[in-house]
């Protein structure tokens, strides 16, 4: 495994040549746990805010439908962050993956165009989570205001699930990618050499 990684981090611009179905996935998993780890240490302060918040509001008798404000009061300014945070990182596992995936493509005989597919569904994934993040803090705001009042919050609802349709598109679009980069990752390696090269070196 150690070695698969060390091969995949010298060589994140090299896309020639190819990479066997064992070396590609000790990559990817790499890259995943570091994925995992990282939205672990971007949330812990997140949901310690918001846990913060809600302890104080209940030591202060605060009522208990009003806790819930108090929570995303707490939780409103870093939810802007954690959105730019998602968007990098789903940006860096992309790119970081990019050569790899184009190796691993060559390897099962595949052309590395279906790469290039990929890594333009992530940019249109990210281009519109940007703009959608400039939304965070209103929509934030928003509930907090209409805390202890259900008809505003059921109505906030209700224009909420009527533009989450792009949303639901956008995470469509997401699945698509990860569905390519599952399907052709799984593929076996051509017997000896092909047009892409010689039978690689597995790690």
């Amino acid at each position: 495994m150690l070695g698969s990684i060390k091969y995949n981090l010298t060589h994140l611009l090299d896309f020639r040549g190819r990479d066997a179905r064992q070396t590609f996935w000790y990559y990817v998993l790499f890259l995943a746990i570091l994925y995992v780890i990282g939205w672990v240490i971007a949330l812990a302060p997140l949901i310690g805010s918001a846990v913060q918040g809600a302890m104080k509001a209940a030591q202060a008798g605060v009522p208990q439908d009003q806790i819930g404000a108090r929570m995303m009061q707490g939780m409103g300014p870093g939810m802007t962050s954690i959105a730019w945070f998602g968007l990098i990182a789903n940006l860096a596992f992309t790119l970081l993956i990019l050569a790899a995936f184009v190796r691993r493509l060559h390897d099962s005989g595949n052309p590395g165009w279906w790469a290039g597919a990929v890594l333009a569904i992530r940019l249109a994934t990210v281009g519109f989570g940007i703009a959608a993040i400039g939304k965070i803090d209103a929509a934030v705001q928003q509930v907090t205001a209409a805390m202890g009042d259900p008809a505003k919050l059921q109505q906030i609802q209700a224009q909420s699930m009527h533009q989450s349709a792009g949303q639901t598109l956008l995470g469509l679009a997401g699945w698509i990618a990860f569905i390519v980069v599952l399907v052709f990752g799984v593929f076996g390696s051509t017997d000896g050499p092909n047009r892409y090269g010689e039978a690689p070196v597995v790690f």
